[in-house]
């Protein structure tokens, strides 16, 4: 991935310091810079414009955009806004430095080093707290923010608290924040490593100016409040979404079970919380295992404690109410503590010994579906018969029944197909959304119908639109190759299937589809067999040789850019937010400047599909554009057009993850 990085500057009443570390920012780094001016008195960009510095006058036009809030809003608004800008200018991360020269820019070179070798993670500048000039304050601050971070998330940060960073926007994009002041870098730094964020931490120097000149809007009672206030929130988020290991599930469960059955009816939530806060364990889970002792069990649970008490102390069961004095009370209660004990932890011991026997999943870790087949062996082996013997048309009634089988229990899909639609249709609502991921499914299963049926009758048992056809032969006048790509949208089994349509002249090309056997989240519908087909894997050795001769011989290579099948990857704004896209068919258009086309198949109706490809792209490397910054518009042109298409036929979108924030390694 080429990362495409956007310094940040939020600056509030620094008159004194922001030209200068405007200045040191363009003499230390080439990236463009935003600056946030959070309702300064005097305007920044007045400043700026009354320098004499050169460097900066030829910067304030071409690198330097200023953003102004007419009254203040507080350092975590300025930089939510930023984020928003960043994306909107199709930027991969956002280093933030403060404008009151604390921060130096010479230290830049080492945080973009750091995203070029992992843009991945959250990059703090860890403040090196030297000279006699560093506040008390700020060293027992960090310490502080660092212990509760710590407890919170179990990851140690060594300085938490720093302004200077880089944020990677794939990941904060899908976040919404609920601070607008300092104690924002606290929450945004909690959520990221709640989202499995890795956090790297680069040393950088800091400067800290004598008290009587030093400048600070950081209230220190106010601020302090919504930190603390800040922690008590995310300290029982924490205790109540985190800590799901399998050792800290099975602590839990076991834990809750214990307390359940202790005589402290009223008080059970107390002491759940309290030993959830001391031990770290996930209160949810504790909470849900001790529902055991719901009313109708509490007798059941009271006469075994009783049962063990008394034969663990030997002394008797039944005691006549005549003969109940006050020692005998004590007796009667304490043999009750030392039974319920027991029995607490004998229910808490088979919990665990459940555990280690079968073993408890987290279920954070199950994958997204994918579109594999599902249904079992007989349902798959029916649908196939019905299709054959008595055509789509008929197979498709069953899918009235099957379709929303899946809706219900493909949450994973369900739950991506969501996301989808709400990124497409933001004012959509709920129960709107709920019928187009249904339709979704409907689709889905037709044009799996639809490939079943190809592979016995044919491709021209379908009418095609063929919209723009003749851009094939065009493309192919250039005399080296095509590459044609697509997407896991609409009919994309069937599409590279109708390039080989024998009837049309124009279109009679060798094609050469490259397959990614090796790849990440591959479904099986992804595999594509046909005699008439030949197949290149991209994970055999001679892969590069194969496409290469393809190429060489004026044949076309058919890729699918939409997942993330190869190492080759970059961050496309997509439907308004960045989502991951394979880079490889597009590097190898401008490294040998053969065209591209882009195709895509749409189901129409029960008979027609509506198939587009584009005109031939050819991306000419100058000395203006790199060979990064041409693969970066070629794909935009890609992802341009599948965002119009998709408008037009959106329940046939077949992408079954979060695609906005799925890295597509794991959890896909």
């Amino acid at each position: 991935m080429t990362p495409r990085p956007l310094i940040c500057i939020p600056t509030y009443n620094n008159s004194e310091t922001i030209e200068q570390v405007v200045i040191e920012c363009l003499k230390e780094s080439l990236l463009p810079i935003l600056i946030l001016d959070d309702g300064s008195q005097n305007l920044v960009e007045e400043i700026l414009e009354g320098s004499n510095h050169p460097d900066l006058k030829a910067s304030l036009k071409k690198r330097i955009k200023i953003h102004r809030f007419e009254q203040n809003q507080g350092k975590g608004a300025a930089i939510q806004k930023a984020f928003k800008l960043a994306l909107e200018a199709a930027h991969t991360h956002l280093i933030t430095i403060d404008g009151d020269g604390q921060h130096k820019a010479y230290d830049l070179k080492n945080i973009e080093a750091a995203i070029e070798k992992d843009p991945w993670s959250l990059i703090i500048g860890k403040r090196k707290f030297i000279g006699e000039h560093v506040p008390s304050s700020s060293k027992f601050g960090r310490k502080f923010s660092n212990f509760w971070v710590k407890y919170q998330t179990s990851t140690n940060i060594e300085d938490s608290q720093s302004g200077f960073r880089s944020y990677p926007l794939f990941f904060v994009q899908n976040f919404n924040f609920f601070t607008k002041k300092y104690d924002f870098e606290i929450e945004v730094l909690i959520r990221l490593l709640w989202k499995k964020v890795f956090v790297q931490e680069i040393e950088v120097d800091v400067y800290y100016p004598p008290p009587e000149i030093r400048v600070s809007h950081f209230d220190k009672l106010w601020d302090n409040v919504k930190i603390s206030l800040l922690n008590t929130v995310l300290v029982i988020v924490s205790l109540l979404k985190e800590n799901t290991t399998g050792l800290k599930t099975t602590l839990s469960l076991a834990t809750g079970v214990f307390f359940a059955v202790q005589p402290i009816y009223g008080l059970q939530v107390f002491f759940l919380g309290l030993a959830a806060f001391i031990f770290k364990l996930n209160f949810s889970l504790m909470f849900l295992a001790s529902q055991i002792s719901i009313p109708p069990l509490i007798p059941l649970w009271t006469y075994l404690s009783l049962k063990i008490g008394f034969f663990l102390t030997g002394k008797p069961f039944f005691i006549p109410l005549e003969d109940i004095t006050l020692e005998l009370a004590k007796t009667f209660l304490s043999t009750w503590v030392i039974g319920s004990l027991v029995l607490g932890l004998l229910l808490g011991g088979a919990v665990i010994l459940t555990s280690l026997i079968k073993g408890i999943k987290n279920t954070s870790k199950n994958k997204a579906w994918t579109g594999k087949d599902r249904g079992g062996r007989f349902g798959n082996a029916f649908m196939r018969k019905a299709t054959l013997l008595f055509g789509p048309k008929f197979a498709y009634l069953f899918l009235y029944f099957i379709a929303p089988y899946f809706y219900l229990f493909a949450i994973k899909g369900n739950y991506a197909q969501n996301i989808f639609f709400k990124q497409l249709y933001p004012k959509t609502g709920l129960l709107k959304r709920q019928f187009l991921v249904l339709k979704t499914f409907l689709s889905f299963g037709k044009i799996l119908i639809d490939n079943i049926y190809t592979q016995s009758n044919g491709v021209h048992s379908f009418k095609f639109l063929k919209n723009g056809n003749e851009n094939l032969k065009k493309a192919l006048g250039s005399g080296n190759g095509l590459i044609l790509v697509g997407a896991h949208i609409g009919g994309w089994m069937l599409a590279s299937k109708i390039f080989q349509d024998e009837s049309d002249a124009q279109t009679e090309v060798r094609i050469n589809i490259v397959q990614y056997n090796a790849g990440v989240g591959q479904s099986s519908s992804d595999k594509i067999k046909d005699d008439e087909l030949n197949y290149i894997n991209s994970s055999d050795q001679d892969s590069i040789f194969k496409i290469n001769g393809a190429l060489k011989k004026n044949e076309a290579l058919v890729f699918m850019a939409d997942r993330r099948m190869s190492k080759n990857i970059e961050l496309i704004p997509f439907l308004g937010k960045l989502a991951i896209f394979d880079s490889s068919p597009f590097r190898i258009a401008v490294i040998k400047k053969a065209p591209i086309c882009l195709s895509l198949a749409f189901k129409k109706d029960s008979e027609t599909y509506d198939f587009y490809i584009s005109p031939p792209i050819i991306q000419e490397i100058n000395e203006s554009l790199s060979k990064d910054q041409a693969t970066f518009k070629l794909m935009q042109e890609y992802v341009g057009f599948m965002e119009e298409r998709l408008k037009k036929y959106p329940h046939q979108w077949f992408n079954f993850f979060p695609y906005w924030s799925s890295t597509q390694l794991s959890d896909s």
